[in-house]
């Protein structure tokens, strides 16, 4: 199969996926799919994800007849890996996390995404850098009869649509990432979802804003926005609403004597559709000026800055290694 078609599939897969979860959320009782299934190698597994599964295996066992597949992804198989079937070389290697946002969404707070990297078979050890085609799909909290699908193919640039999903129908949304060359005004932050560690975060970043304003003269307000997905995180800067957004959380675990909640990182699943934001003009790094890469696997943890345009890396990425320095987390 060619690396469109895969990707045309995978897109028919998502979907499937997301309708079969509106469904689900609409038909639950209060309280039904939040509750906890059972506590993974990699995170906590709630109902809502077991009702995400119920959808993605047989569409994965449908495809592997046709291609063998080695599948790696939040809450799958021994480990966090499948092979399809079992004892094949694969013909393609997935990376996907079948919701990431799990709390928001159950909660009705925001939209959680599905997201999905695709890896050839012959590259034996497939790491983010490797994948040549991405799709990320929007499961919209019960309220909402829109969502939106963004997906790429290596060298290609992104594209992406928004479904209707109470007419059927679907329109082509562009994706303009902000061209803005200062914060003033905007939406811009670094993770720091638990008291762990937060108050360490939360000084780098205002550490940088703070320095940012000195060295260039921004003078107008900076908004801060959490969204407990990092795929939801990575689409903000996608689409223009944030211009610069990141999670620091790996650097700390690797640099610092700091606690930070087991299972609750950034893992390479949650960057498989990182892709789409690279072909959209995002760049994003591993945190430390470097590439953003990880292995396909469901236990490292990463770290990753993403800034929506050149001019804004050029201005915030030596601020932000000056900090990390200063506290020896650049090693």
């Amino acid at each position: 199969m060619s690396v469109a078609r895969a990707l045309e599939r995978l897109r028919t897969i998502h979907r499937r996926m997301r309708d079969h979860l509106v469904c689900s959320m609409a038909s639950a009782g209060e309280g039904s799919l939040s509750r906890i299934d059972h506590e993974g190698l990699d995170d906590t597994i709630y109902a809502i994800d077991i009702a995400a599964e119920s959808v993605l295996l047989p569409e994965l066992e449908a495809w592997s007849k046709e291609e063998p597949l080695r599948v790696v992804g939040e809450g799958l198989g021994d480990g966090g890996e499948l092979h399809l079937p079992h004892g094949c070389s694969p013909e393609w290697h997935l990376l996907i996390d079948p919701i990431d946002g799990t709390r928001g969404l159950m909660f009705g707070k925001r939209s959680a995404w599905i997201l999905t990297g695709i890896a050839p078979g012959d590259v034996e050890r497939p790491r983010l850098r490797d994948i040549v085609c991405a799709v990320q799909t929007e499961v919209p909290i019960p309220k909402q009869t829109q969502a939106d699908q963004h997906w790429a193919i290596r060298g290609h640039g992104a594209s992406a649509c928004r479904d209707d999903l109470a007419r059927g129908e679907s329109q082509p949304l562009p994706l303009r990432a902000s061209r803005a060359e200062g914060l003033q005004d905007g939406f811009a932050s670094l993770s720091k979802f638990f008291p762990e560690a937060k108050a360490e975060l939360a000084a780098i970043e205002s550490e940088v804003l703070s320095e940012l304003q000195r060295r260039h003269g921004e003078r107008g307000l900076i908004f801060d926005d959490q969204y407990i997905s990092t795929g939801g995180q990575i689409v903000e800067l996608i689409v223009g609403h944030d211009r610069f957004n990141g999670d620091l959380r790996a650097v700390l675990k690797e640099s610092a004597s700091l606690e930070v909640p087991p299972r609750t990182g950034v893992h390479p699943y949650d960057l498989a559709a990182s892709l789409i934001a690279e072909e959209a003009g995002v760049i994003l790094t591993n945190g430390r000026g470097g590439i953003l890469d990880a292995p396909f696997d469901v236990t490292s943890d990463v770290s990753w800055l993403g800034y929506a345009n050149g001019t804004l890396r050029a201005k915030l990425e030596p601020i932000v290694l000056e900090a990390l320095e200063r506290r020896g987390w650049l090693g």
